[in-house]
């Protein structure tokens, strides 16, 4: 510190780390100028600064004060010769108490990962919800479509009983209204009354809805497979193969089997 010292008497101050030399280094014990260059470079730089000040005012007030400084860098507390921030006294804080922070940090980790946890878990149970609440509309609306069908079928004026397939031709014209909006039921139903046409040797009957049910089946998947597709592409390949048309009915099976087969767990 010598350089640095006599500097301070022509009032020319220099930090101290800014004019150590091999030999200051090896005087102090350390191993290259580097080396103290780290060490000396922050707050041993800015004490030793303030005790030199050129002005009286901004020096430490008594050597009391100046040792009690450097008492403070010794035992890693904020120094007065540094400017007081809340940056430098959080730093020095976290170089005092590295165990606690380091504890304090997995824990606030381990909080974050947890209430992550939590919220995506939430958000599943919240479209799980969601989901189970759309699906039960959706059984609802249907469930209200068949009833409405067998009210139909009840005894009419002069006690004629109306047939079930009287009841289904009734009905069929109110699918597109009812479910305007949702052509996956559309397209359900229509396969549904399809199918019974079939079991009941309707096939021509059956046919319209059978192809108006894989017409929006395939408008709403799209190019992609799905079991009701495949339903829909058996169901008239089978009303095609009763109706005389067994070229077309095989390629609607082989276009089923093979739709199938890209299905997760169906034989």
């Amino acid at each position: 510190l010598p350089a640095a010292i006599a500097g301070a008497a022509t009032r020319t101050v220099t930090a101290p780390s800014r004019v150590v030399t091999s030999e200051t280094s090896s005087a102090a014990g350390m191993p290259d100028a580097a080396r103290l260059r780290r060490v000396l470079t922050g707050e041993l730089d800015a004490i030793v600064l303030k005790a030199l000040r050129p002005e009286p005012a901004r020096r430490y007030h008594s050597a009391a004060q100046l040792a009690d400084d450097i008492e403070r860098y010794l035992q890693g507390r904020p120094v007065m010769a540094q400017p007081d921030t809340a940056r430098y006294r959080l730093r020095k804080f976290v170089a005092r108490n590295r165990m606690a922070v380091a504890a304090a940090a997995v824990a606030v980790l381990a909080l974050i990962g947890g209430t992550a946890a939590s919220l995506r878990q939430a958000a599943v149970a919240r479209a799980q919800r969601d989901a189970a609440v759309r699906e039960q509309r959706r059984t609802e609306q249907v469930t209200q479509f068949f009833r409405d069908v067998l009210t139909t079928a009840r005894p009419a004026e002069g006690g004629r009983s109306v047939t079930v397939v009287e009841a289904i031709d009734r009905v069929i014209p109110r699918i597109d209204s009812t479910f305007r909006n949702q052509p996956d039921l559309r397209a359900a139903i229509k396969n549904t009354l399809g199918s019974t046409l079939t079991d009941m040797y309707l096939y021509d009957r059956a046919r319209p809805l059978a192809e108006d049910a894989l017409r929006l089946r395939r408008e709403i998947d799209e190019d992609r497979p799905s079991r009701e597709q495949a339903d829909a592409l058996y169901n008239l390949a089978g009303i095609e193969a009763e109706v005389g048309s067994p070229v077309r009915a095989e390629s609607l099976y082989r276009a089923s089997i093979a739709m199938y087969r890209r299905l997760p767990g169906i034989d």
